[in-house]
């Protein structure tokens, strides 16, 4: 790994929640739930490694 990764980490829990609901959806305009959770999944890591927590030393 990357030293920038490890002094900034994804943030995980904004991609899960908006990953899940992305999920639902995608299940719901699809009518199909598999699409819904790749969908879901794809956007949710996208989300949580685009969206990095700042980081505490340079504030």
């Amino acid at each position: 790994m990357s030293k920038k990764s490890n002094e900034n980490p994804p943030n995980e829990a904004l991609g899960m929640i908006i990953g899940l609901l992305i999920a639902v959806g995608a299940s719901i305009i699809f009518d199909s739930i598999p699409i819904g959770i790749i969908v879901g999944i794809v956007v949710g890591s996208m989300i949580s490694f685009y969206s990095r927590k700042p980081n505490k030393k340079n504030q």
